[in-house]
């Protein structure tokens, strides 16, 4: 049987990728650091996980596991649970990058006033027979700083994105750290879709830091952008984009090309990534899972939304007068929109049940029901090419012709797994599942 054209080129580029550089396997070392500046080491690391869930949270969770001796985990380092830090140094061939992080233990339960053995109640006694299983959650410390302070402040005559751009460089410039975790700044993708200048931005009652640009998106009187809102801290930089807009492939400092290499054709491939500019090319050879029914969503809660203006209830909207009569248009107290339309005609645009001055906030919910989620599988990866909010290219088979879609990363989540499952063997490799938001436009590649 003749391969389909397409598919010969995809798996001739994916041989093309898989000879470009060396293997991507590194070492993992952690040590733990108290305040008193002891360093103990994490003996044996089994694995690290990264949570990055751009569209969900703030920050990257870290979850690490390795062994300890149980007397020094108890008296060193639960000791010190509150105020501890975890260095994780990794290797790749010639190349090592260290990174601190705010420590947490998982486990901080006392088994001696459990109690349930007298064998335990000297911990120390078991440092030379045994070891324990310890795992920590790690994040960045400039995020554990942040997301502890509180705003509250008013504004006047100013537009939403300098309200927030001012809040985060206040609290970020009071950063004394150095290195990668050092202060960097704020990254707003521009348009933001509301310009409009307030006379007055009240910020109360008072939020956390890492809430407020959530609570302008979902602000009965504001909204910042209409395709949704991203808000992620990573290594001294705040990053603002929208979680749902198309058209950023093309203006964006840096883009993901992911190609769908069919599993049944490289079930896996030892190099499956390359960056050449702003672009990095993935090859997608794990799993993968689509998750659809936005029509179902579209038949139940519309296409559109009608919206009420608290103004208008309040009869503070404009109008004009003929003849000594007040005329109010329906311009005046109503706002309506419809962002697609389905084939059949039978479409819906209902009233909302608030009155509200927000449109961002529904013109959001709308432009997530234009596209699908999709997950997949990246084995043998790098999570440091990877930026939160990054805009997609996924490319993938069509019958006998390549196609893609443009999207938006929202998350990834990375775990350093064991080549070899022996207790000497310390090599690691990358696999990430990345999660996309994919819109409905189908591109055929020529």
């Amino acid at each position: 049987m003749e391969m389909p054209r397409a598919l010969a080129n995809v798996i001739d580029f994916a041989r093309t990728v898989n000879g470009y550089q060396t293997d991507t396997m590194s070492t993992l070392t952690a040590m733990i650091i108290t305040p008193d500046n002891q360093q103990i080491e994490l003996i044996l690391p089994k694995g690290m996980a990264r949570f990055s869930m751009y569209a969900l949270n703030r920050s990257d969770d870290l979850r690490i596991k390795g062994q300890l001796q149980p007397g020094v985990y108890m008296s060193k380092v639960l000791k010190n649970k509150d105020n501890l830090y975890l260095e994780v140094t990794e290797r790749k061939g010639l190349v090592q990058t260290t990174q601190k992080y705010r420590a947490t233990p998982k486990g901080d339960a006392n088994p001696q006033m459990e109690g349930n053995s007298v064998k335990l109640a000297n911990m120390d006694a078991k440092d030379y027979l045994n070891l324990v299983e310890v795992e920590f959650q790690l994040m960045e410390p400039g995020y554990a700083i942040l997301k502890n302070k509180i705003v509250t402040d008013k504004h006047l005559m100013a537009d939403l994105r300098t309200v927030l751009y001012y809040q985060l460089i206040k609290f970020g410039k009071q950063l004394d750290l150095i290195g990668e975790d050092a202060w960097r700044g704020v990254d707003i993708e521009e348009p933001v879709d509301n310009v409009r200048i307030y006379p007055y931005v009240d910020i109360s009652p008072p939020i956390p830091l890492k809430d407020l640009g959530n609570w302008l998106q979902n602000n009965d009187q504001f909204g910042f952008y209409s395709k949704g809102f991203g808000m992620y801290y990573r290594k001294g930089m705040w990053y603002i984009f929208p979680l749902f807009k198309m058209g950023r492939y093309e203006t964006a400092r840096k883009v993901l090309n992911i190609y769908r290499v069919p599993q049944d054709v490289f079930p896996t491939l030892e190099v499956t990534h390359y960056t050449e500019g702003k672009v990095t090319t993935i090859l997608a050879t794990g799993d993968a899972k689509q998750i659809a029914g936005t029509d179902i969503v579209k038949q139940n809660k519309g296409t559109g939304k009608r919206i009420i203006s608290p103004d208008a209830i309040m009869g503070e909207t404009g109008g004009t007068y003929n003849k000594g009569v007040h005329l109010s248009t329906r311009a005046d107290t109503l706002s309506e929109y419809q962002t697609s339309k389905r084939g059949s005609g039978e479409d819906v645009a209902p009233f909302s049940d608030e009155p509200t001055n927000n449109l961002a906030k529904h013109l959001s919910a709308n432009a997530f029901n234009e596209g699908t989620l999709e997950t997949i599988q990246w084995m043998n990866s790098d999570h440091s090419k990877l930026e939160p909010g990054m805009p997609v290219r996924f490319f993938y088979m069509t019958g006998d012709v390549l196609s893609y879609k443009e999207g938006t990363l929202l998350g990834a989540r990375t775990e350093h797994v064991r080549d070899k499952q022996t207790p000497q063997d310390l090599n690691f490799r990358q696999s990430t599942a990345l999660s996309l938001f994919l819109n409905d436009q189908i591109v055929e590649v020529t």
